[in-house]
């Protein structure tokens, strides 16, 4: 598992315990519909995702999450690809990253 993917699944504990009030320890292989959230907690967990890792999740993207781990799977590979984007601009810019 990779760094980012790591840090999405530390975000979504953190959440889930100090947001949400679910104490259980966050399993990435847990289906997501086992969760029972309800569009509040849903909420609630996307804008802190989106707000930690400065990337965007939209309802297409919810299309192939099936559990946990695929949810920061793809929370890190928008981080990375926003990172690279972000460091490909600055170099454009002449700035250092």
């Amino acid at each position: 598992m990779a760094e980012r993917e790591r840090e999405a699944l530390a975000v979504i504990e953190r959440v889930f315990a100090e947001e949400l009030g679910r104490d259980a320890p966050v399993d990435p292989a847990r289906p997501l519909g086992d969760l029972a959230l309800d569009s509040l907690e849903v909420t609630v967990l996307v804008v802190e995702l989106e707000d930690h890792f400065r990337v965007r999740l939209d309802h297409a993207d919810a299309g192939g999450l099936a559990t946990l781990g695929d949810l920061a799977r793809l929370v890190a590979s928008k981080a990375a690809k926003a990172s690279k984007a972000s460091s490909a601009s600055q170099a454009e810019a002449g700035e250092a990253p």
